[in-house]
């Protein structure tokens, strides 16, 4: 790259070197205040590999669930649920958070975040009208959607990673 206006370069370079004493300070009070907290984790029944979720302490009053991906499900004959309908298993997904935050006291309106892996993206205003049913609509959560090639099984349209924050005077005892 050539720079042919050196004052450009000069604000440039001063720039980033602001931002970046910005940040290092703010590291740094940050750093100090770290040791002062005490993170407590706690584990979700789990898998080979993963956890179906984890709890975060984050004050006195609240807690954060990160749930591990969630997707359709085998039924009793080895088959995914909705095999070739995006609706039927955005439905099982979302009644399989639901039952998931339900064990700690949360609800689906707790829901803060949603990551949603498609296999066909074109199926994503199907994917909503289901979400839609369940997610806060008034208070969505944040939300991003990508395409991917597959998922763990080639029927699985849909992988949905949800966080929600909880508080603590809800959380199952």
């Amino acid at each position: 790259m050539k720079f042919t206006n050196n004052s450009l370069l000069i604000k440039i370079f001063f720039a980033v070197f602001s931002i970046s004493l910005s940040l290092l300070s703010m590291g740094c009070s940050t750093m100090a205040r770290k040791h002062d907290v005490n993170i407590n984790l706690t584990y979700g029944p789990s898998a080979p590999g993963y956890a179906e979720y984890v709890k975060y302490d984050l004050s006195h009053n609240y807690m954060k669930i990160d749930l591990s991906g969630t997707t359709s499900y085998l039924d009793g004959a080895g088959k995914i649920i909705g095999k070739d309908d995006i609706s039927v298993q955005a439905k099982t997904v979302f009644e399989n958070i639901k039952s998931t935050l339900a064990k700690e006291g949360g609800t689906l309106n707790d829901v803060i975040k949603i990551k949603v892996y498609m296999t066909d993206i074109n199926e994503l205003n199907k994917f909503e009208e289901i979400r839609d049913k369940y997610v806060n609509t008034q208070n969505p959560p944040t939300s991003t959607a990508v395409q991917v090639v597959k998922l763990w099984h080639p029927d699985v349209k849909l992988e949905v990673q949800a966080e929600a924050v909880v508080k603590k005077s809800r959380l199952a005892k």
